[in-house]
């Protein structure tokens, strides 16, 4: 046994290398995503993602929920989809979708 115990999912500060492991598997996911959606498309901080999609029709999107779920659920891991909206709020900030914030 190397010693090392490890609950899934690290949060920054749960670990001496919290911080960096968090990094390194959003890192990995946003990767994973870049598959799916286009990589301008996604935010990430922390522990903490934003996807925003334009322009996309009810069938598109509904396609496109499916194969991030299934992503996530790959690496046994949970999201939230909001419906589709103008504005959101993400960090204490607002986006707004014709570009303000």
């Amino acid at each position: 046994s190397s010693g090392i115990n490890a609950e899934w999912p690290l949060r920054p500060g749960d670990a001496p290398d919290g911080a960096e492991v968090c990094e390194l598997v959003g890192i990995y996911i946003l990767h994973k995503l870049s598959r799916i959606l286009p990589s301008e498309s996604i935010g990430l901080y922390r522990d903490d993602g934003l996807v925003m999609l334009k322009d996309s029709n009810g069938p598109c999107m509904e396609r496109t929920r499916k194969q991030l779920f299934a992503a996530f659920k790959e690496e046994s891991l949970k999201i939230t989809v909001s419906p589709p909206s103008d504005s959101v709020d993400f960090l204490d900030v607002t986006f707004r979708k014709d570009g303000a914030f």
